[in-house]
């Protein structure tokens, strides 16, 4: 029989087998040394490029026309930081693979692995390691940093700001308590020059829908809303359905003057509810559920948000989808080493954002399902990865 101290020495010795398995290999270390700081360029060259094109093009509008001290400023851009690093992530990571990867292979040191034994799949091993853990990152980070910090920004805009501007995109319900008379979609509210530029208004009676217009501006004369450029859409009596008319009546104004919204600028500026990048996923989707219920327009106001709901999980997905198509791209030989690489970073990031945005616009239309329309550019990009590891491990 086996002695206590037998079993023991035993039972050390498969730990200590299980550990040496799991622990990461020098080819591991080699790799992650070449990564990370790739990934650190890259963020650093995508992150610059952004806040110099936009943000601080932005910063430097909001200073001049809200008259904001430079400690605001640089509360904003500190605020908005990270939906900036959340969006340039995957942009980061794809070129820094292809630059790690590409390294390795000038210096020859890709064929000394092959030569070796070793297989393509544990030489991408380290970078999907990687990629699998900045989807995770990435989704964390944009679930629990950028809303915060997104709604940070707004608080502050509306503390400061001389003209109080309200972004885009929001809907406000009217009243706040009780049997819903109004919902007011506002794609670019001007509170400075009060203005709603293309207001979609819902109007509903004893909880049915009795009217929607749609104007291509909304403008406060001091006490009430004046509608421009507005077509209209009611449901026809029950006398005239009998009667074999259509379900619906259409028709054009070239002005409405009759107040049609309610509130005052003021009051939706303070009701303002918080912009989609301001939202957690769950939040997003109890804001469908309740516009659902109020019978906001499916077209025009649910699905263009249930379309940013999907994006909302696929975006961070982009990370990984990019390691499986960079890291055969960066172990083939090749002339031009770094700037090629960096070039053919770009030309994939063009060709997806195409992609990405045409299919969400379709989305938002409701030709494709929302769903699909959030995914599909990174299922096409994963097929293009997972073809090329196949090819590469031949």
């Amino acid at each position: 029989m086996e002695t206590a101290e037998v079993a023991t020495a035993r039972a050390r010795g498969i730990r200590r087998a299980r550990r040496r398995r799991f622990a990461p290999a020098l080819l591991d270390w080699l790799i992650l040394r070449e990564l990370l700081p790739q990934l650190g360029f890259g963020l650093g060259v995508f992150l610059g490029v952004l806040l110099g094109v936009d943000l601080l093009w932005d910063l430097g509008k909001l200073m001049a026309r809200e008259h904001l001290t430079l400690v605001q400023i640089g509360k904003l851009f500190v605020y908005n930081l990270p939906s900036q690093a959340y969006l340039v992530t995957p942009m980061a990571t794809l070129l820094g693979v292809l630059l790690a990867y590409g390294r390795l292979a000038a210096d020859d040191e890709i064929t000394a692995m092959y030569a070796g034994g070793i297989s393509f799949l544990r030489l991408a091993a380290p970078g999907l390691a990687l990629g699998v853990l900045l989807t995770w990152f990435t989704y964390w980070f944009g679930e629990h940093v950028v809303p915060q910090s997104k709604t940070a920004a707004e608080q502050l805009l509306l503390r400061h700001a001389s003209s109080r501007v309200v972004k885009r995109d929001f809907t406000i319900v009217i009243p706040k308590d009780g049997p819903t008379e109004t919902v007011v979609y506002c794609p670019d509210f001007r509170y400075g020059e009060g203005i709603i530029e293309d207001p979609t208004i819902f109007k509903f009676k004893q909880g049915k829908w009795a009217v929607t217009y749609r104007a291509r501006q909304a403008v406060w004369r001091g006490q009430s809303w004046e509608l421009r450029g507005v077509t209209w859409e009611r449901p026809v009596p029950p006398q005239a359905l009998q009667e074999g008319k259509p379900h619906r009546m259409n028709g054009w104004a070239a002005v409405i003057t009759e107040d049609q919204i309610g509130w005052a600028p003021d009051e939706i500026a303070r009701s303002k509810p918080r912009s989609t990048s301001e939202l957690t996923r769950q939040e997003l989707w109890a804001q469908i559920a309740q516009l659902k219920a109020q019978g906001a327009d499916y077209g025009e106001v649910v699905l263009p948000l249930m379309v940013r709901y999907h994006e909302r999980e696929s975006t961070p997905f982009c990370c990984l989808a990019f390691v499986l198509v960079a890291i055969p791209l960066a172990v083939r030989p090749q002339k031009g080493g770094a700037v090629v690489n960096f070039g053919v970073s770009v030309g994939i990031i063009l060709v997806y954002l195409v992609v990405y945005n045409l299919v969400s616009v379709v989305g938002m239309s409701g030709a494709v399902p929302p769903v699909l329309a959030a995914w599909l550019a990174n299922i096409l990009l994963f097929a293009v990865g997972v073809g090329l590891c196949l090819e590469a491990g031949r």
